[in-house]
């Protein structure tokens, strides 16, 4: 390479990490190791061994089909140990991730380069889950090669969308309990039609009527997952290319199944939200749920708040070294401050165990406070285990926040992906870093512009969990 090309060689290295990567995708990993990489990326980058087999046996086998090359019984582990601790790396007791998120770059640029591998891992796919990521790929930005491919080749994905929609939801586990696969039906049907919509394919369009079917099945023995059924409505009202008098038919079914909890829906639209600076939530609690004359203020109470697992400590020592730095949004209160009626509020660390992290102690405070204005069941107080960036990381939106930082901060790539990169607290500690002096209006608007264009946002499930407890009757 010329000296004089150098600069501009990096310079797109850093712009671009997963050039990196390209060389030994291509040239030094067989089709073994291809494949690992291809099952991880249809998993969204992380999942358990046992998931990561499964999904990898269907898919190798297709894909040796397919392109005629010879399989073996040790190729699972074979290409594992190919990809370890180049692509991919171990994560937790029996899980991997992919080493870094540019990894994730490189296999997308695979896809959209090559848009039959998209094609393959849909055709191949052993899960719906996959499904929904190989679509989310197609419908982000530069995925219309993607969109192509799956247009034209239709009749050879329609057989594997059929038949993973009609994989069954509940299971049993051991000692009487029951539990579900994701995704639900409603998620299922909603995404046939949206892909019916946007490929315009007759073949995918076929499959909404049996997916229709299996989820008025489930409602038979399940109620409706009000959540994703209200996103039902949106996808078939966008859904204007298709036949109204098969589509209208369907919508009006499941707004009726979304009215049957009406009242859940007429409380939540009641709901007022309160935002604070800050984390003293005692005078807000004790205003809303103290009784006077035997009534209150609140019919009920619910407070989220942020864990902080991990940086409490770091913001106090940054605090000191910067000598005036702004703090945090989730800063423990003050240990001198008053409470609502004047008396001096006693400091969480006297209230329990120190070993507790700070959400937890706010939590337990709450919860005695509660009990102490005979408001419990009146009241809930909902914590995370980090903070919200974290929690909507962790929850499975690393890509779609990475999008909205890098556009607000273009630069910051490097940064960015060097924090994903660590693990549990550490990475807790690096996102909160990050974010500590950003400006978390313009990110949160960006990010909220995303979702309205159509990218997903998993919502994580102490969110989820909050809303629950809103509407409780």
């Amino acid at each position: 390479m010329p000296v004089e090309s150098y600069h501009g060689f990096v310079d797109s290295l850093l712009r671009d990490p997963s050039e990196i990567w390209h060389h030994a995708y291509e040239q030094e990993i067989s089709e073994a190791g291809r494949s690992v990489l291809l099952a991880i990326r249809t998993l969204g980058g992380k999942c358990d061994v046992r998931v990561l087999e499964g999904v990898f046996g269907p898919l190798h086998m297709h894909r040796a089909a397919r392109y005629n090359f010879s399989r073996r019984p040790e190729d699972f582990r074979v290409g594992i140990r190919e990809v370890m601790n180049s692509f991919i790396k171990p994560c937790g007791q029996d899980g991997f991730e992919v080493i870094d998120t540019s990894v994730l770059d490189l296999l997308n640029a695979v896809a959209r380069g090559a848009p039959d591998n998209a094609v393959d891992m849909i055709e191949g796919a052993a899960r719906f889950d996959q499904i929904e990521q190989i679509w989310s790929l197609a419908k982000a930005e530069r995925g219309g090669n993607i969109l192509a491919a799956l247009k034209r080749e239709s009749h050879r994905i329609a057989p594997s969308i059929a038949r993973l929609a009609r994989l069954r939801r509940r299971f049993d586990i051991e000692g009487g309990g029951v539990g579900y696969f994701s995704p639900t039906f409603e998620v299922r049907l909603a995404l046939i039609v949206e892909m019916a919509q946007r490929l315009g394919a007759p073949l995918i369009a076929a499959l909404i009527a049996p997916a229709y079917v299996l989820l008025l099945e489930e409602w038979g023995a399940e109620r409706p997952q009000i959540n994703d059924a209200i996103k039902l409505l949106r996808t078939m009202d966008a859904a204007v290319s298709l036949p109204a008098d098969s589509i209208t038919p369907m919508r009006n079914t499941v707004l009726d199944a979304v009215k049957g909890h009406k009242d859940k829906l007429r409380i939540f639209q009641s709901v007022v939200f309160i935002t604070i600076d800050g984390v003293d939530f005692v005078p807000f609690v004790s205003l809303l749920l103290t009784e006077v004359n035997g009534t209150r203020i609140a019919d009920r109470v619910v407070v989220m708040t942020d864990g902080d697992k991990g940086t409490r400590a770091e913001d106090d020592e940054e605090d000191t070294a910067n000598d005036g730095e702004a703090e945090t949004r989730n800063t423990l209160p003050d240990e001198t401050e008053q409470s609502g009626d004047g008396t001096r509020a006693a400091p969480e660390e006297e209230v329990v165990d120190g070993g507790l992290i700070p959400g937890e102690r706010r939590k337990f405070a709450l919860d005695r406070l509660a009990g102490e204005l005979g408001a419990t069941d009146y009241f809930a107080a909902v914590i995370s285990t980090y903070s919200l960036e974290s929690e909507l990381i962790e929850a499975g939106n690393a890509e779609l926040l990475e999008k909205a930082y890098l556009e607000l901060h273009p630069r910051s790539k490097s940064k960015w992906r060097n924090a994903l990169k660590k693990e549990g607290d550490e990475r807790a500690k690096a996102i909160n870093k990050i974010f500590k002096n950003a400006r978390k209006g313009d990110f949160a608007q960006i990010l909220a512009r995303r979702v309205e264009d159509g990218e997903e946002l998993k919502v994580p499930a102490y969110i989820a969990h909050a809303i629950e407890q809103l509407v409780v009757t």
